[in-house]
């Protein structure tokens, strides 16, 4: 049994382009995405689970980024660790910002791929790293050439909770959480094939180890549930933004002396394509980065611990 309290998710379309170099002979595309989610977790008394709620508890938390750009990529994991992980930033190009930037940068103010994250504390007290769990993460693309450009950036934070609470009860899920995903192509790209694509994810699933890890309860509510924004309108801007909003969701009754994993993923993804429009000559076309981007933790639900 699960319930969600959210606040309002706005998705936003605007058919001119505001900002940038619209006029301008140089052709541009850009894709931002930021996920910031904070979670804690709580008894059915209302308390939050502690340290020593658990009579066995491992955690590893991990993650992962990567971002390419006309065929050179760069690539960081950090952990598995159990406690704070910051991810060294993959970035390719120029005009990119340095670490834990989580804002988007001047559109099409450089020519870069970038994804970066750093998740930090923990979902119950009695901890080293303090409380909630909290992870931050972006990823973004920007293409100010005049002449063909194609990226991707791509960032996962995962959390992998092996335990077996003391005394049987029920976990709420308390998230809070915000995102932006934006995609824009300037007024002089060519389309078909010039796109800009960008999304947010967040999920978890608590199983049952020794009930043939058999899924017993999963959280993604609908704001943070795989959104995703494509344009291929030259002069467009496509947006989705999510102001901070909380969601509960409630698992059922536990048994004591269980083992239970509980696997926590966060994922952002961009990707564009920008050609000039047919008053510059045309390069071959490159094939727009594959389908998947945002092929999220539903595909991850058997990880190791």
């Amino acid at each position: 049994m699960k319930h969600f309290k959210t606040k309002a998710l706005t998705i936003a379309t605007a058919v001119t382009l505001g900002v940038g170099i619209a006029g301008n002979a140089q052709a541009g595309a850009k894709a931002f995405s930021n996920l910031n989610a904070s979670l804690a977790i709580f008894h059915s008394s209302g308390a939050q689970y502690d340290f020593g709620d658990f009579s066995s508890l491992s955690v590893q938390n991990s993650s992962t980024d990567n971002a390419a750009l006309n065929g050179v990529s760069d690539a960081h994991t950090a952990g598995p660790s159990t406690g704070n992980v910051d991810v060294q930033q993959a970035v390719v190009g120029t005009g990119a910002p340095g670490e834990n930037v989580f804002t988007q940068q001047a559109p099409f103010g450089g020519y870069f791929s970038r994804g970066d994250a750093i998740l930090q504390g923990a979902i119950i007290t009695g901890t080293p790293v303090g409380t909630p769990a909290t992870a931050n993460q972006v990823s973004e693309v920007e293409l100010n050439s005049n002449g063909n450009g194609l990226a991707s950036s791509v960032i996962q934070n995962g959390s992998q909770f092996v335990f077996s609470l003391a005394q049987a009860d029920s976990i709420r899920f308390d998230l809070a959480a915000s995102g932006l995903a934006e995609a824009a192509l300037t007024a002089d790209s060519q389309s078909p094939p010039s796109q800009s694509t960008a999304g947010f994810n967040f999920g978890l699933e608590l199983r049952n180890l020794d009930a043939g890890n058999s899924l017993v309860f999963a959280f993604s509510p609908a704001p943070v549930n795989n959104q995703t924004i494509t344009t291929s309108t030259p002069g467009d801007v496509a947006t989705i933004t999510l102001p901070q909003s909380s969601f509960t969701g409630t698992s059922p009754m536990l048994a004591a002396n269980t083992r239970y994993s509980l696997s926590i993923i966060s994922n952002t993804a961009t990707s564009a394509q920008v050609n000039v429009g047919p008053t510059v000559p045309e390069p071959a076309s490159l094939a727009l980065l594959g389908a998947g981007l945002l092929g999220m933790w539903a595909t991850r639900r058997h990880p190791t611990a």
